[in-house]
């Protein structure tokens, strides 16, 4: 076949001049006449068929080593698992709605605990009021203690 100028071979193969420059710099057969770069689109398309082959192996390595990494990955978490270095996720679901719970029920009985102490009190106090029980309650938990409900 004649050989034919980027313009041209870039129409027939459906990709810009962009993607036929980068070609030619990762080893696209070409001639120059002049300023003019010629191709011959036999040669083109042989050398496109070897890159893509090459491109086969390369996913197939890549592929391998990303399924290598994974099984190193589940091992090493099977490890932890076995020191008890890992909680399940379940488990952990369960025991943070189990402290929220807490926390809510606590929240909840202000409205029996708050009446009697906000009593008379101007805004200022009541907001000073309001905090300290709050922080109060934050910190009981966070220290364990006000257990309002026994964990089966």
């Amino acid at each position: 076949m004649n050989q034919v100028n980027r313009s041209k071979l870039a129409k027939v193969l459906g990709v810009s001049l962009t993607t036929l420059d980068n070609w030619v710099r990762n080893g696209c057969p070409h001639t120059k006449q002049g300023k003019s770069v010629l191709f011959n689109p036999d040669d083109v398309q042989k050398w496109l068929s070897e890159q893509k082959s090459g491109s086969v192996r390369e996913d197939i390595l890549i592929q391998k080593l990303k399924y290598q990494t994974a099984r190193a990955r589940r091992e090493e978490l099977e490890v932890l698992e076995l020191e008890k270095k890992l909680i399940p996720l379940d488990k952990l679901h369960n025991d943070l709605t189990f402290i929220f719970l807490r926390i809510k029920i606590a929240l909840l009985q202000w409205e029996k605990r708050l009446p009697p102490l906000l009593e008379g009190k101007d805004r200022r106090s009541m907001l000073k009021i309001i905090h300290g029980e709050t922080v109060d309650i934050l910190n009981n938990f966070a220290r364990g203690k006000n257990l309002l409900c026994k964990k089966k």
